[in-house]
């Protein structure tokens, strides 16, 4: 089935959004055979099905695109003013959407100029002429297959259940939303869709629920085993080397009690890139923090013991990727990720089915 153009469809979709929200919202939780949790669930469940993707945008919003013949110098900078960490990139001469810069380029750019001992000089040459397409070309010939994972796009009016599904099955943080253009067939990058929006979507919509009522321990929602962690002594080239080798965004930073001291992210090394520290890998994460950007928004701690229903309410004011748990002591514990909370809410595979079964779903081989 073709998925329904955008702009013929999205009065309907935030009018219907709008209303179904209110009445989720005012309902309250209920129970279902001595499972209110359970029923709750579904019923978040239930919620997120009847929202498409488009119903988690801000009113006013801007969308900063990459062309692939983009230096990726002025690309890193253009990141850093917007403060992101990921743009969609557009084929200019195809008219079409390619995939998305994110952070996984720059640490593997960075991890060869180090791992190959470039020389300064032979860096800021390669910079000075480097194109974004070029990059994603020469990491493309390191991988096994030789080719780059496939993109996955999802459409506008897709659900946020579907959206939510295709991110964990995807292992992905973020969906770029692509409508297609009636007229010319081309693309039409709408929008990108995280965990973090449609989070808060659903923090701000939905009440406290009984499945929210319990804590995130009891849950089940806090990673404690095998946590990567850095100190603040931990060259960064390591912290970068445990970002790929572990499959994680950040790394708590603690002292030898395990006492959390920060968080080392992997957006923080938009930084040093800007900066083109890209030989000075051996500096310590502590000096690395020091050259932070002003604009960072701080650690976000919980307690075991919190409440799931707790957590979500700091996501309406608070632009949150993970909460670090701690002890009363501000000792690390855990790791809640927006993933885990996402995976707890929806994978289930007793929920209810789709009410529209209709694909809205595009995965197509990333171009050059």
């Amino acid at each position: 089935m073709t998925a329904p153009n955008l702009a013929a469809s999205l009065l309907t979709a935030h009018s219907d959004g709008q209303a179904v929200a209110a009445q989720v919202a005012a309902d309250g939780g209920t129970s279902n055979g001595g499972r209110p949790a359970e029923a709750a669930r579904r019923e978040i469940q239930r919620f997120l099905q009847r929202h498409s993707a488009y119903d988690v945008l801000p009113v006013s919003f801007r969308l900063m695109m990459l062309d692939t013949d983009l230096l990726v110098k002025k690309a890193l900078s253009a990141l850093v003013q917007n403060g992101v960490a990921s743009a969609p990139l557009y084929h200019a001469a195809q008219h079409r959407f390619v995939g998305m810069l994110t952070m996984t380029h720059l640490i593997r750019l960075m991890h060869r100029y180090y791992i190959e001992e470039w020389p300064y000089a032979a860096i800021m040459d390669e910079l000075e002429q480097l194109t974004i397409g070029a990059l994603r070309a020469a990491l493309a010939e390191k991988l096994v297959s030789g080719q780059p994972p496939p993109v996955v796009v999802l459409h506008p009016l897709a659900s946020l259940y579907e959206a939510a599904r295709k991110m964990l099955q995807s292992r992905l943080r973020r969906l770029p939303l692509v409508d297609t253009d009636p007229s010319t067939q081309q693309d039409l990058v709408v929008s990108v869709l995280t965990q973090y929006r449609i989070l808060r979507f659903l923090a701000v919509n939905v009440g406290a629920r009984d499945a929210l009522k319990l804590s995130v321990a009891g849950l089940g929602l806090v990673t404690t085993e095998a946590l990567a962690t850095v100190k603040m002594d931990t060259p960064v080239i390591e912290a970068i080397n445990m970002f790929v080798d572990c499959h994680v965004t950040a790394l708590p930073v603690v002292d030898q009690d395990d006492t959390l001291l920060n968080v080392y992210e992997k957006a923080d090394l938009l930084t040093l890139a800007q900066a083109d520290t890209y030989l000075d890998l051996r500096m310590s994460v502590e000096e690395a923090l020091q050259r932070r950007s002003k604009d960072f928004e701080g650690v976000h701690t919980c307690r075991a013991t919190d409440t799931l229903y707790s957590v979500l309410q700091v996501l309406k004011t608070t632009r949150v990727h993970r909460f670090v748990v701690v002890d009363d002591r501000n000792r690390l514990r855990g790791i809640v990720s927006l993933s885990d909370i996402l995976r707890f809410l929806v994978e289930d595979p007793d929920a209810p089915e789709e009410d529209d079964g209709a694909p809205m779903l595009r995965i197509y081989e990333e171009q050059q």
